[in-house]
């Protein structure tokens, strides 16, 4: 049996903009496929395949301005992304490519860079995440290939160990030795214990390919935190009266 009216619904014909000199997509688009139409010319079919490459390199950034745009206009949408029948992409998805997305503006992104290395650097000082992302430019002139994700991870860390190493100590605390300081208020122990934890079973969700920056991988529980941010800055604000 024929299912006319689930293929008329969801015809639709797509203008792909500046990404690709204005290819318009033709056929009909269906949940599960694409029927080309039949008079396809050869010219065609190779700006279609042309198209839907930069299709996928751009779907992130797509995704990650759509969602920051409704935060600017109608705040969090989260609602949204569980309601029953939503087609969409998933809460995570959505709110990870927004931090990303909010981490660069236009200008600083690398066009020749994935969505992905910039996510591997979302989390890091502007300048620094700017000196990253041209170190994984580098290769390019001679291989024409960027360093990989991975390798930009790796560098992330080597460069954060070498800072680490160069750090002063931590200064002294009212004439007393760092390790002497006093310690923080039962109240202000139990906020980073709670904040901790929640760092740590956000970690353990993800794998390696998850984990493009705390800064990302963290917006989700960090949105489940400000559910309880009255009591939170409630127990802050008599923590610091109380020292």
């Amino acid at each position: 049996m024929t299912r006319t009216a689930d293929t008329e619904s969801t015809h639709q014909d797509v203008t792909i903009g500046p990404i690709s000199d204005s290819v318009t997509l033709r056929g009909r688009f269906l949940r599960n496929g694409w029927e080309l139409p039949a008079d396809l010319t050869e010219e065609e079919w190779i700006a279609y395949g042309a198209a839907l490459g930069k299709m996928k390199q751009c779907m992130l950034w797509w995704i990650g301005e759509w969602w920051a745009y409704s935060e600017h206009r109608w705040g969090a949408r989260k609602a949204i992304t569980k309601a029953e029948g939503w087609q969409g992409p998933d809460y995570k998805t959505c709110a990870n490519a927004a931090s990303v997305c909010r981490a660069f503006e236009s200008s600083r992104r690398r066009e020749l860079l994935s969505f992905k290395h910039h996510a591997e650097v979302a989390g890091q000082p502007e300048a620094e995440a700017d000196e990253l992302l041209d170190w994984a430019k580098e290769p390019i002139a001679e291989t024409g290939k960027p360093h990989s994700t991975r390798e930009l991870r790796i560098e992330v860390k080597k460069r954060r160990a070498a800072r680490e190493a160069h750090e002063p100590a931590a200064p002294a605390a009212n004439g007393k030795a760092a390790d002497e300081a006093p310690n923080p208020s039962p109240r202000v122990s139990r906020l980073s214990e709670e904040i901790h934890n929640i760092i740590l079973r956000v970690m353990k969700q993800l794998s390696c390919d998850e984990r493009p920056s705390l800064f990302c991988c963290l917006r989700e529980k960090i949105d489940d935190l400000e559910q309880k941010a009255p009591s939170i800055y409630a127990e802050i604000d008599k923590a610091g009266k109380s020292e």
